[in-house]
């Protein structure tokens, strides 16, 4: 997950999730299943090797650390209190999308957005649904770890997840509709 520039800006990547993870509270980061990239897939990328030394930190401090290719992302994520995503990908709208609590980790510098877009997350930066400066996140996430239900189905997160999956995947059954007429 380097965004579209692969390893040109994988560096800023990694900064990025020390950053979130040095800032995370012990008593959180003893809660977390970190899902990795899985095995099979790590040996194609060329970025593989900067992500060595970071995995090897972070298994000492996540309750588990899995990058089997057995364990599916989409069952983790709908057993787990809290994802957090680290890249912009079919993940996040996954969560959104079945409103599975979520912190989204969005990197200026590895995903460009042309002008049209540059708006399209706003509602999820403004609810702490997404966040731009991972110690940012890892803020929210320690004052709100204990009360995560509080804060997802709270009125102004809700609304503003619904905006942004009506802006982006129409109303609710637009996109079902649309899926099935293709068939």
């Amino acid at each position: 997950g380097y965004g579209e520039s692969g390893n040109k800006n994988s560096l800023s990547y990694l900064k990025m999730k020390k950053s979130f993870f040095k800032a995370l509270n012990p008593l959180v980061l003893k809660k977390i299943y970190y899902r990795d990239y899985p095995n099979s897939g790590k040996e194609k990328l060329s970025e593989r090797s900067i992500n060595i030394k970071f995995n090897d930190e972070i298994k000492k401090v996540v309750h588990t650390f899995d990058d089997s290719d057995t364990t599916s992302a989409q069952s983790l994520m709908a057993k787990s209190s809290l994802v957090i995503c680290d890249y912009l990908s079919t993940p996040y709208n996954s969560m959104l999308i079945s409103n599975i609590p979520s912190i989204i980790l969005f990197n200026k510098d590895t995903y460009y957005l042309v002008d049209s877009y540059k708006g399209v997350y706003d509602c999820l930066i403004k609810a702490n649904i997404m966040f731009t400066n991972p110690l940012f996140a890892s803020k929210f996430i320690n004052e709100i770890h204990t009360q995560i239900d509080s804060w997802w189905y709270s009125k102004n997160v809700q609304d503003a997840r619904d905006f942004y999956l009506n802006q982006n995947f129409g109303k609710n059954g637009t996109i079902d509709k649309y899926i099935l007429s293709l068939s």
